[in-house]
């Protein structure tokens, strides 16, 4: 018995501090994320003469908010009507890829005819493209959705990469008996996939929704290829039309080829990237946690292969 009181006891203590080391393991994990996102919120109120002498520091040495008034500028307007637009099109685009996806992960769920052929055709799209050429081609001779709001939503609308995590989400979280059962009693297939699939399905729904929600909220690909409107660009575009602005105004003072009033103007850069960066990743650093209550679920589930 005094055996196996200390072999309990050397147990507890071996538990003990594999999790006293989980746990030191995952605050410094955060603390090195942490770290860089301080850096850059102090940066963003710093002056560039600060910058250029003394580098990146955790606390600005003068505190200004130059950055953020040359960000908002005279075109505080277009700041606003692309927040606007990029908060439009996340929302918008994500809603509707969502359930284009889920309706297909459901069906490759099922017993579907032709299922293996439409699973080949989704593999292969995955792993080969028609390239930019023709994607270009398809986005303004068929669709006809060049300058419109539409070019920034429809081309990202659907991911075989997300199709394949749903599919496999549903098959290994949803029991089938409940869908026989329910067809059994009569029920439609979409009564299955609205009042059945979509409330057992929503760690994987959550995940993939983060994951699409990002890709527009960062999408500057879209705006550069098909849009000429300045009137529907987007957050990120319009950033880094902005930075290339700057970027040129120093270019050509520093070549003497602007005139005399540029030239003596210190346009603050690294500043101003570092605000931009605040700017286009703030909204989202706010709607992640609601999303962490399923996305390790999620993920977990999602990424096993069936």
């Amino acid at each position: 018995m005094k055996i196996i009181g200390k072999s309990r006891l050397k147990i507890n203590e071996l538990s003990l501090m594999s999790v006293t080391a989980i746990h030191t393991l995952f605050i410094v994990t955060c603390v090195l994320c942490l770290v860089p996102f301080l850096f850059v919120v102090s940066a963003s109120f710093s002056m560039e003469e600060d910058l250029i002498k003394y580098g990146f520091s955790l606390i600005p040495k003068n505190f200004t908010l130059e950055a953020y008034r040359i960000l908002i500028g005279s075109s505080g307007n277009e700041l606003i009507r692309a927040y606007l637009t990029t908060i439009f099109v996340t929302v918008t685009g994500t809603v509707m890829s969502l359930f284009i996806l889920s309706t297909a992960a459901y069906a490759l769920s099922r017993d579907l005819k032709y299922k293996s052929q439409i699973s080949f055709f989704i593999y292969f799209a995955m792993r080969f493209s028609g390239g930019m050429v023709a994607w270009y081609l398809v986005c303004t001779q068929i669709l006809h959705i060049q300058d419109t709001i539409w070019a920034l939503i429809v081309p990202s609308l659907v991911s075989t990469w997300n199709i394949i995590i749903l599919r496999t989400f549903i098959k290994l979280s949803v029991p089938m008996e409940i869908i026989e059962s329910v067809k059994m009693d009569g029920g439609s297939e979409w009564i299955i996939y609205l009042k059945f699939i979509l409330p057992l399905s929503k760690p994987g729904l959550a995940t993939v929704a983060l994951f699409v929600s990002l890709r527009y909220w960062n999408d500057w690909y879209l705006p550069m290829m098909l849009i000429n409107r300045a009137d529907i660009i987007n957050l990120q575009y319009y950033m880094q039309r902005i930075m290339a602005s700057i970027q040129m105004l120093v270019e050509l003072s520093q070549r003497e080829m602007a005139v005399s009033e540029l030239a003596n103007v210190k346009t603050p850069t690294e500043s101003v990237r570092m605000a931009i960066c605040l700017a286009a990743m703030g909204p989202m650093l706010l709607a992640a946690p609601f999303f962490q209550k399923y996305f390790i679920k999620g993920i977990t589930v999602g990424s096993v292969k069936g």
